[in-house]
């Protein structure tokens, strides 16, 4: 499965600049379907799972 970028930032919950570094940076998999770019979930999800766990006071 494979989100446009706005739906990846949504979903992860960054912005389209920050979406931009983590796909210059090879972070999440950005792959074209004709003009369009898009990136996969997998990748969105492996971002999100190894960001670290906030500590709520």
């Amino acid at each position: 499965m494979v989100y446009s970028i706005q739906e990846a930032c949504k979903i992860g919950g960054f912005g389209r600049t920050k979406a931009y570094e983590l796909m210059g940076s090879k972070i999440l998999d950005a792959r074209k379907i004709g003009s369009k770019t898009v990136i996969t979930a997998e990748s969105v999800h492996a971002f999100v799972s190894s960001l670290p766990v906030a500590n709520i006071r």
